[in-house]
C-alpha cells in the first residue's frame, strides 16, 4: 500500500464573504499498468466561513461537504465509485451517490462504460466557475449523472467521439425531500405541499457528442472545436403521455500556457404534454 497525496487548500469568494478550506489524500495498491490493475481510495473534508450582511445565522464556520472515492484502473477495466455528503442543518443532512460504473478498454482508442456516470453534453463536466452552482447546472444540461452505457472512440488521434445511451435517471438518495435527493438535476416527483403537481420522468435519453482538437506549433498554444445533442422522453406521469426533450451545444476552449477561454452556446426545449404549460423553450 502506498501512501500517495497530501493536499490543504484555501479558496475564498470576496462578495459573499465566503471561504472554504478543504483537506484531501489518498491511498492506493497495485500497479494500474497491469491486468490485476491498482485499487485507489481517495477523498477529501472541505469546511466554510461565510458573512453574509443580509443573515446574521450564517457567521460562522460549518462542515460543508465530505467525498470518498474508490478507483480501479488496470490494463483492460476500469471503474469508479464516489459517494458526497453535505450539510445544510446537520451533518449528512443530504448525501448521494455521484458515480457508479465499470468500463471495459477495446484497445488504446475505445472504450465502454456502464453504469452511473457523466453524460457526455457540453465541452465537459464544469462548464462554469461558480461556488453554487451556474444556470446550466440547475437547469440539467451541466455536470449530470444518469444510469447508462457510453461508448468513447479517438478517430486521427485529435477527435474525440462519444455516443451515450441513458434509460434512467440517477436516482434519489438520503435528504428531507420527496424525490429530490440528488447530486444532478433531473425531474422528479412534485411534493406534496407544492402548487403545481405535474409529475415528470425523464428517460431513454440518448446523447452525442464530437471533439476535435487544433494542432499548432507552438505547444503551450491549445484549441478545440465541438458539439453535442441530447434527445430523450419526458413521460408525463400526471396525464400518461409521453413528450420529448432536445437540446444541443455548441463549444470552443482555447488555451494558452495556463490560461483558459471557453465559449458555449445551445438551445434546449421540453415538450412536458402538460395542458397548462406545454412548452418548456
Amino acid at each position: 500500500m502506498q501512501y500517495r497525496k497530501l493536499k490543504f487548500s484555501l479558496s475564498c469568494l470576496g462578495f459573499l464573504s465566503l471561504c472554504q478550506v478543504g483537506y484531501s489524500a489518498d491511498l492506493s495498491i497495485g500497479d494500474a499498468k497491469s491486468v490485476e490493475g491498482e485499487l485507489k481510495l481517495s477523498g477529501f473534508l472541505r469546511a466554510k466561513y461565510e458573512d453574509k450582511s443580509w443573515s446574521k445565522n450564517d457567521q460562522k464556520l460549518t462542515f460543508d461537504v465530505a467525498k470518498i472515492n474508490i478507483d480501479y484502473q488496470s490494463s483492460l477495466m476500469f471503474g469508479r465509485i464516489e459517494y458526497r455528503c453535505y450539510q445544510y442543518d446537520k451533518l449528512c443532512d443530504f448525501s448521494a451517490l455521484v458515480d457508479g460504473y465499470l468500463g471495459y478498454k477495446i484497445n488504446e482508442t475505445n472504450k465502454v462504460t456502464v453504469g452511473l456516470q457523466n453524460m457526455p453534453f457540453g465541452p465537459g463536466r464544469f462548464w462554469e466557475s461558480n461556488n453554487y452552482g451556474g444556470i446550466v447546472t440547475q437547469v440539467g444540461l451541466e455536470d449530470v449523472h444518469n444510469v447508462g452505457i457510453n461508448y468513447r472512440t479517438n478517430l486521427f488521434s485529435n477527435t474525440d467521439v462519444d455516443l451515450g445511451f441513458f434509460p434512467i435517471d440517477g436516482g434519489d438518495y438520503h435528504g428531507k425531500s420527496v424525490d429530490s435527493a440528488r447530486y444532478s438535476s433531473n425531474f422528479v416527483k412534485p411534493d406534496p405541499s407544492s402548487e403545481i403537481q405535474t409529475y415528470l420522468k425523464e428517460e431513454n435519453m440518448w446523447v452525442a457528442r464530437v471533439n476535435h482538437k487544433l494542432k499548432f506549433d507552438d505547444p503551450d498554444l491549445s484549441a478545440s472545436l465541438g458539439g453535442s445533442y441530447w434527445f430523450s422522453d419526458i413521460k408525463n406521469k400526471t396525464n400518461n403521455e409521453t413528450g420529448r426533450h432536445k437540446a444541443w451545444a455548441l463549444f470552443s476552449q482555447l488555451g494558452y500556457q495556463n490560461f483558459q477561454v471557453t465559449l458555449t452556446g445551445g438551445h434546449h426545449k421540453i415538450d412536458n404534454k402538460d395542458p397548462l404549460n406545454p412548452m418548456y423553450p
